[in-house]
């Protein structure tokens, strides 16, 4: 059966679209390593997400521009999956939220070394889903005190800032991001190859 959904198909053009990126920006430099990363994330904000996170991306060897000192490009396909449930209050109205996030971003990071760790900023774009699950407990029945909602298609920007650790093939990396207006992050561990 051949899914008719235009989200469906919005989706899955957004991941071909950044694979396709993704493997260009591999494409201009020979040189540099591939990171196979998994891991978890979690956002602080209103109701506190936390899930799982996981990542492939390119990074290029050191590249050197006029002034600027040697930095090492990365271009990274991320996805999350996080979720979390908590009572909130908002206009006299009080419920139990369940939220689930799930995204796909297509990042890039520009890092220096900085004693044996690469540290630099990245920006990003995403497109994610959210799923509300609310039951009021008290106030108004018909208010809502969650400042989520369900939604499919939700596109966001992201600015970030990685830090990033390697030991021959395994690497870390912790990164702080926005989420889309959630201020979170994650941390991801795997190989490089």
């Amino acid at each position: 059966m051949i899914p008719t959904s235009l989200y469906f198909w919005k989706r899955l053009w957004f991941i071909g679209l950044s694979a396709l990126v993704f493997l260009a920006s591999s494409s201009l430099s020979f040189a540099g390593d591939i990171k196979l990363l998994a891991g978890a994330g979690i956002t602080t904000q209103i109701l506190p997400l936390a899930g799982a996170s996981a990542a492939l991306s390119y990074q290029s060897d050191d590249t050197s521009l006029f002034f600027l000192p040697a930095f090492k490009s990365e271009t990274a396909l991320t996805y999350y999956n996080l979720s979390g449930t908590g009572q909130l209050t908002r206009d006299g109205v009080t419920g139990t939220v369940g939220v689930t996030l799930v995204a796909y971003e297509l990042d890039y990071f520009a890092t220096v070394d900085i004693a044996g760790l690469r540290i630099g900023p990245g920006v990003g774009y995403g497109v994610a889903t959210t799923t509300e699950g609310l039951s009021i407990s008290g106030g108004n029945q018909l208010g809502d005190p969650s400042p989520f909602f369900s939604a499919n298609d939700i596109h966001y920007g992201v600015l970030m800032l990685k830090v990033s650790k390697s030991w021959s093939f395994i690497t870390c990396d912790g990164i702080g991001s926005s989420f889309g207006g959630l201020i979170g992050g994650s941390l991801l561990c795997g190989v490089l190859f």
